[in-house]
């Protein structure tokens, strides 16, 4: 019997990783946090309001690494919209899934690359363990196993995704 799967598709979950996001800001008490955080992985950026860059305004990013040499993220709260979508889903076969899931806007790095952010029950070759609970999978098997019902449990879905050079976030944080 296939387990059950959840795309995350709700505004609730922006909500819980923002009230995750400043709780965890204000517990460490880190008002100057680019000099005393050693790395932004399995954190969140949060664009400001000022912000007009058309790309990352009013965006959330979850950061998935971040070492001496680069940073790497996802936007997580810009669904794709676009008519290509439903066309991709159903080239996917995700068609299966109930409820279809959306497809994210993942940042404007490699839009041609499918990433999946997914709960660590998942593992598969490629797959890059963020957090202890996040795991982050481009590798194509993971489509065949979610809609097999061997995927992830939880999952989000998107294109592209953010990118860093070197010391480059730390300059423009």
């Amino acid at each position: 019997s296939k387990k059950p799967i959840r795309s995350i598709n709700k505004p609730s979950f922006e909500k819980t990783i923002i009230y995750f996001h400043f709780n965890l800001f204000f517990e460490q008490n880190m008002f100057n946090f680019t000099n005393s955080m050693k790395s932004f992985s399995n954190h969140f950026l949060i664009s400001m309001p000022h912000m007009n860059d058309p790309i990352f305004s009013k965006s959330l990013i979850y950061m998935c690494e971040h070492n001496k040499d680069g940073s790497m993220g996802l936007i997580i709260n810009k669904p794709m919209i676009s008519e290509n979508t439903a066309e991709i889903i159903q080239q996917t076969g995700l068609t299966q899934i109930n409820p279809t899931p959306e497809i994210y806007f993942g940042g404007p790095v490699n839009l041609e690359m499918g990433l999946f952010l997914h709960d660590t029950t998942y593992d598969i070759e490629g797959t890059i363990s963020v957090s202890k609970s996040v795991s982050l999978t481009s590798n194509k098997q993971i489509m065949i196993d979610i809609k097999n019902g061997n995927g992830p449990d939880i999952f989000r879905f998107s294109f592209g995704y953010a990118g860093w050079g070197k010391g480059q976030i730390e300059r423009e944080i």
